[in-house]
């Protein structure tokens, strides 16, 4: 009997220590104790944050100003040069408006014939088809020279 309740301590003794060996292994392992690690040094050399400015001098954002103003005063003349007549547009009325897409180098235009007048809405499109290129020629533009696009839009 002696036996037996001496082996049972040992087995208990033995899975206290593995238990308490267990336990230390996982502490060590989440509070990110390593053993052996050199401890942290620190720099001798006092370090200065110098701050450096990219923002350019007043000088400098003077000239790049002045070449801005350049480009856009030269692309301002382009346009009155090649369409003099640009700053006359929009064309609008009740039934039309006409504007030029200078990127795509076209006329838009939106035309509105009404379901209520005594013209058909093909009548109606013909007459402010006619209208508009003759208002573009009052104005200068030669409108064999570009694409329209024609919008229509009824009421409902």
């Amino acid at each position: 009997m002696f036996n037996i309740m001496f082996k049972k301590i040992s087995i208990i003794t033995f899975l206290s220590t593995v238990s308490i060996l267990f336990i230390i292994v996982l502490f060590n392992y989440f509070t990110k104790k390593t053993i052996n690690q050199p401890p942290l040094l620190q720099n001798p050399t006092p370090t200065t944050f110098i701050p450096i400015n990219t923002t350019p001098s007043i000088e400098d954002q003077l000239k790049i100003q002045t070449q801005s103003d350049k480009k856009f005063s030269d692309w301002q003349k382009d346009i009155y040069k090649n369409y003099p007549w640009y700053n006359s547009l929009p064309l609008q009325t009740d039934n039309y408006f006409v504007y030029f897409d200078l990127d795509e180098k076209k006329f838009i235009a939106y035309l509105y014939p009404k379901t209520s007048s005594k013209a058909s809405l093909e009548e109606q499109v013909i007459s402010f088809k006619n209208e508009i290129i003759t208002q573009l020629g009052v104005l200068g533009a030669d409108s064999s020279k570009y694409i329209f696009q024609w919008i229509i839009q009824s009421e409902p």
